[in-house]
């Protein structure tokens, strides 16, 4: 599951957050995933404004 989450030589890790449990769960697991790789992290907060009419 590492490789989903880093590529090798970068020192950042990304991943969108939307509110949900599997989001939640996986920011939990960038943000242990990127601490002892001295890996900034960045959680981009996603949401919907509903359709337009």
């Amino acid at each position: 599951m590492e490789s989903a989450f880093r590529t090798p030589g970068t020192s950042s890790v990304v991943v969108g957050v939307d509110g949900s449990q599997p989001a939640r769960s996986a920011a939990r697991y960038t943000t242990r995933e990127a601490e002892p790789h001295k890996a900034s992290l960045r959680l981009p907060h996603v949401w919907n404004f509903g359709s337009r009419s």
